[in-house]
């Protein structure tokens, strides 16, 4: 997957990416690891903090665009935005929450769902595991398994 951007536009993941961890840290330093771990706050936090702070630097780098005018032929030309993905820095700011808040919505979904799977569960049914989490402690020749329902 290539990554398109123009002018400051590589800023914007950087600048989310580092909102993001510095309010978890803060989070794990001011309440506590067990907190940051069990409440779903720290994250929400960090998402919007991370949108304010890219909304508010694609603002700012993109208020500054200057009008150039050529002295050849008087053709007016504007220097182009800073963008990602051919996207504004600025509209990131809206973009970034969505994206965050729809995908966890939908893993808390998924979740749902495979606890309703196993809560029901009947004879027949598979359910594949993955030995290195159950046996943790113990060298396992095969990282995965099958357990049926018998």
């Amino acid at each position: 997957m290539f990554i398109l951007w123009r002018g400051y536009g590589w800023l914007t993941p950087v600048i989310a990416f580092v909102a993001m961890v510095g309010v978890q840290i803060l989070t794990v330093v001011t309440m506590g690891a067990e907190f940051a771990r069990q409440s779903e706050i720290p994250m929400v936090l960090s998402i919007i903090a991370a949108s304010v702070l890219v909304g508010l630097f694609g603002l700012k780098v993109n208020r500054n665009r200057k009008r150039l005018i050529d002295p050849e032929n008087g053709e007016e030309h504007i220097t182009p935005s800073h963008s990602l993905f051919f996207i504004p820095i600025q509209y990131w700011g809206i973009i970034l929450p969505l994206v965050m808040f729809t995908g966890k919505t939908l893993s808390d979904s998924q979740k749902a769902h495979d606890i309703a799977a196993i809560q029901s569960a009947a004879i027949g049914d598979r359910y594949y595991i993955d030995v290195t989490k159950v046996l943790a402690d113990k060298e396992t020749k095969f990282k995965y398994s099958v357990m049926k329902l018998v």
